[in-house]
């Protein structure tokens, strides 16, 4: 037995879908075997759409999901009878309920603006055909229009509503349904290389740009369908006009998508990494003039659901979230050595568990990278070679999250999992202190010199450094990252200090001080320039900074009468009355004492 289902995504413009929409649909439904359409509305009134499409075929039943208000216009904030929800057209022999629903958004207050009406649902939908039953879960979502970081967020979080947290084989075949699918407006529009020559490029034919990175590494199904123009695509010129809100964008682009999985697509993408990342929909409403829905209606080819065993659904459902992010493992889940027996559930479990649960390392590299588009937002008003280089700097090239170099073997054994993602939630852990430390720096040098840390100790750390180990050497790394912050910021005081004492010639003893100084705190900085391991820095810092660089370091410069009045003064107030230097000697020291606790990854079985 199987159930037969097409998904659409519709935004409303804040009213219905439009008679003639409405009819073309319930037409097509009713001219055709399919069992279910799934019509996922954004910025839809739910009385006039219900309104449309119920009770207006006789062998037709529309069901609606639990809403979801949204106030994205002004007229709409004196009610709360528009937002997203998904609406079920059904035939009569089939039976549907809705068993649940979760919510994302970014805010919880709806005067929250955008942060309130953006993000998604998600719906569990139960569909019953001649005795057998099948569970479907779709998301419905409104993504952030103006900001690629808060684009990013968004997904991040409607992501986090399809991953469930799974202890054992049962409650992991209980979280994953018969079939996931989605429909959503991305706004994703068109994007302007503005070069020597204009170019207008298709934003889901550039998946390797930073803002589409989340997008394509975590689907919310790994087939996706629409067309070249989905927003207005009644006017063919919306394609090619510039959008005065948006930097760098047309009005127009493929900002309407439908999504499922399908375990054959899945193969064939990892057969060609060069495949499409989406296909056209066989259904495009458009539009029409002085109607409140200014979207094309996308409608999916059709989707044919069986029941399989909990085997083949479970990896099927893995095969298919990790198809971009982790090919290779994505590709070993699907050979035919990878055969049904309880050895291979619990390689399953853990899959699920390390990569896909909420807490998962796919859910983390979302969080990272909209974080990471927030961090290049905050560059983007200083010049453009700036930028450019903190782009250059933040993002790790356009690999998967979680691929593998090629001599290695793709995962053969449990434990050799677990090893392997242990290494790469280390990993992360190093990406995520990279992006900190290069957010906070003030400096190009300072910059330069985390990004050096960093990608020193991602070279050097070995692969199969057991995991206890791996968190030390990530603790190490932050304390050299916090050392480079701490010499950065001294630096800048003594080199403030130099500026004055030009200005005011000072006198020479003095000014001699100074500039002992600034050749020692040069030294230091030389030191994490080294090509070693972060333990072995931190060693040669300790070494560095002796006793005789701490007494100079900490020496005050000035030892007049009202000097010494102002430092007795801070002492009694501040309980402190150390220098710049001394304050500096004071925290590096501490930073080299610290003990390198471990720290464990989540999702593993190791404790402390």
């Amino acid at each position: 037995m199987t159930l037969s289902m097409r998904v659409f995504t519709l935004n409303c413009g804040n009213g219905s879908l439009g008679e003639t929409a409405a009819e073309q649909l319930l037409e097509q439904f009713e001219n055709t075997d399919t069992d279910l359409f799934i019509l996922n509305c954004q910025e839809v009134n739910f009385n006039q759409a219900l309104s449309e499409l119920a009770n207006r075929r006789q062998n037709i039943v529309a069901l609606a999901g639990p809403p979801m208000v949204t106030h994205t216009k002004p007229l709409t904030q004196l009610h709360n009878n528009t937002g997203m929800m998904t609406i079920i057209l059904h035939k009569r022999d089939i039976t549907v309920i809705v068993e649940g629903d979760k919510q994302a958004r970014r805010a919880a207050s709806r005067f929250g603006g955008s942060s309130y009406n953006k993000g998604g649902v998600l719906t569990r939908i139960v569909a019953s055909k001649e005795g057998e039953i099948f569970t479907i879960d779709d998301i419905n979502a409104h993504l952030d229009a103006f900001s690629d970081a808060t684009r990013a967020q968004d997904w991040a979080n409607i992501h986090r509503l399809q991953k469930y947290p799974v202890t054992d084989w049962k409650s992991l075949c209980d979280a994953i349904p018969d079939l996931s699918c989605s429909g959503y407006d991305a706004n994703t529009r068109n994007k302007l290389s503005l070069g020597e020559m204009q170019v207008n490029l298709c934003a889901w034919e550039n998946p390797i740009d930073w803002d589409m990175k989340s997008l394509v590494m975590a689907p919310l199904g790994n087939v996706r369908e629409s067309q070249y123009s989905t927003y207005k695509s009644d006017q063919p010129e919306i394609l090619d006009e510039v959008d005065p809100k948006r930097a760098n964008r047309t009005r127009g682009g493929m900002v309407d998508l439908v999504a499922y999985n399908d375990v054959e697509a899945a193969r064939e993408r990892l057969q060609s990494s060069d495949s499409a990342l989406f296909k056209f929909s066989s259904i495009a409403i458009s539009p029409k003039r002085k109607e409140s829905r200014d979207h094309a209606v996308i409608g999916s080819d059709e989707i044919i659901i069986t029941n399989k065993s909990d085997f083949a659904r479970v990896r099927e459902a893995i095969v298919c979230s990790l198809v971009e992010a982790a090919p290779q493992l994505a590709s070993y889940l699907l050979s035919e050595d990878f055969e049904d027996n309880e050895e291979n559930k619990i390689y399953l479990l853990e899959v699920y568990k390390r990569y896909l649960s909420p807490e998962g390392l796919l859910q983390k590299h979302l969080q990272l990278h909209a974080e990471r588009l927030h961090y290049l937002e905050q560059f983007q008003n200083q010049n453009l070679e700036v930028e450019e280089k903190f782009k250059q700097q933040i993002f790790f090239g356009p690999q998967p999250w979680f691929a593998i170099d090629d001599e290695e073997q793709p995962f053969p054994t449990l434990e050799e999992l677990k090893q392997r993602a242990d290494y790469q939630y280390s990993v992360f852990m190093l990406l995520n202190l990279h992006s900190q430390f290069l957010n906070a720096s003030a400096s190009k040098q300072e910059r330069e010199l985390v990004q050096h840390i960093v990608d020193n100790s991602l070279t050097n750390m070995p692969k199969d450094l057991p995991s206890i180990e791996q968190q030390k050497w990530i603790k190490q790394t932050n304390q050299l990252l916090s050392i480079n912050s701490l010499l950065h910021s001294y630096d800048r005081h003594l080199q403030q200090e130099t500026e004055k004492e030009s200005v005011k010639a000072a006198a020479e003893a003095t000014s001699g001080l100074l500039q002992e100084k600034v050749s020692l705190i040069a030294g230091l900085k030389e030191t994490l320039t080294d090509n070693k391991n972060p333990g072995e820095m931190l060693e040669n810092m300790d070494n560095a900074l002796d006793s005789r660089v701490k007494s100079l370091l900490e020496q005050h410069r000035h030892d007049d009468f009202l000097t010494k009045l102002y430092h007795k003064l801070k002492k009694l107030i501040t309980g402190s009355e150390l220098s710049y230097g001394g304050f500096f000697v004071a925290e590096t020291t501490k930073l080299l004492d610290e003990e390198s606790t471990p720290i464990v990854a989540p999702n593993s079985d190791q404790s402390v």
